[in-house]
């Protein structure tokens, strides 16, 4: 039952988490730049390179820092399995044995090795958030300073400050799952 539950949850993850995000991610990707174009070249380009750092390659980066992590838990996890079916089913030969102490011992330190590659993972997927996190702010920064200088130079009103940084909002909502 658990490798059959971690299959599922592997396809729940690779639909739910990756490619239909990741699909979105890019399509938006492509529109910002085209729809920012539009107003300054320049500028599109520059939103070009930090989306594309947030877009593809945070996620690399995320991929490849987790996949040993992932892999080494996998094991962790298939061993935890194991040994506990082995323990259920000779239940009685480690009663008898008067040796349920050592299985607890040996079951508990394997609950701590995955207890600590989960804890590195999490570790790893907060500072990731907080550089995804900077990254946006330093977009939204970006984007007041873009049309800040576009309102001094008369082509926008005042609205149009707001209309841009607020857009960015829900849009780095749509890349924030990609990276995870």
């Amino acid at each position: 039952l658990g490798v059959l539950a971690d299959d599922l949850e592997h396809l729940q993850n690779l639909y739910l988490k990756t490619i239909f995000p990741s699909i979105v991610g890019v399509v938006l990707y492509g529109l910002i730049v085209i729809a920012l174009g539009v107003f300054s070249i320049p500028f599109a380009l520059l939103m070009l390179l930090i989306l594309f750092v947030l877009v593809v390659f945070a996620p690399l980066v995320s991929i490849l820092a987790n996949r040993k992590r992932q892999m080494e838990m996998k094991a962790v996890r298939g061993h935890l399995y194991e040994t506990l079916t082995d323990a259920v089913m000779g239940l009685s030969d480690w009663k008898i044995s008067g040796r349920q102490h050592d299985f607890l011992t040996a079951y508990e330190k394997s609950e701590q090795e995955q207890d600590a590659l989960e804890q590195k993972m999490e570790q790893f997927n907060r500072w990731r958030d907080l550089l995804f996190q900077i990254a946006v702010a330093g977009v939204v920064i970006l984007m007041v300073v873009f049309v800040s200088n576009h309102v001094e130079a008369g082509v926008f009103s005042h609205l149009w400050i707001a209309a841009f940084v607020l857009t960015v909002f829900p849009l780095m909502e749509a890349f924030a799952p990609i990276s995870g």
